[in-house]
């Protein structure tokens, strides 16, 4: 079985993270990780992130943010995956 891991990048997106988290369930259940790289959130983010753990196999970590590059490049650092989908919270398909 082929599977996907989903690399993300977030900071203060607590309205629209389940949107995104809500697509990565169609990926189940070739769906491996949810790579999450927080940036320093200080809204609802990390409470959305947490409902989702039950759903989705979540990985969440934290790394004051200091530019977009450098974050993505640490959520890929985490993934092992056949496939990688590099998204953005505020992303949907």
């Amino acid at each position: 079985m082929t599977t996907v891991d989903v690399a993300c990048i977030c900071q203060d997106e607590e309205e629209v993270l389940g949107w995104m988290l809500r697509a990565c369930e169609a990926l189940l259940p070739n769906l491996e990780n949810v790579v999450i790289v927080d940036g320093g959130s200080r809204d609802n983010t990390l409470d959305v992130i947490a409902s989702w753990k039950g759903r989705l196999p979540i990985r969440l970590f934290r790394h004051p943010f200091d530019n977009f590059a450098a974050q993505k490049n640490r959520a890929l650092e985490h993934c092992t995956a056949d496939w990688i989908v590099l998204a953005d919270a505020d992303m949907t398909w």
